[in-house]
């Protein structure tokens, strides 16, 4: 079982590693799961469920569209 506190704790690490260490200015940070066209992933719903569930909604990425 993972424990979310000390994840985002984790990500909090790396944000600053990267904006004030490394200088890098804007740092967003994305979770990847495998999904194959004819089988969804199982992890996707329970990652948003758990991110949800503390009170940190994330949302899906979703490809531009160019109008």
């Amino acid at each position: 079982m993972l424990d979310f506190n000390l994840i985002i704790e984790r990500f909090a690490k790396l944000h600053d590693k990267l904006t004030i260490d490394l200088q890098y200015p804007d740092v967003d940070f994305a979770l990847m799961v495998y999904e194959a066209p004819a089988n969804p992933c199982s992890e996707r719903q329970v990652i948003l469920k758990w991110f949800a569930e503390h009170d940190m909604p994330i949302q899906e990425w979703r490809k531009w569209e160019i109008i």
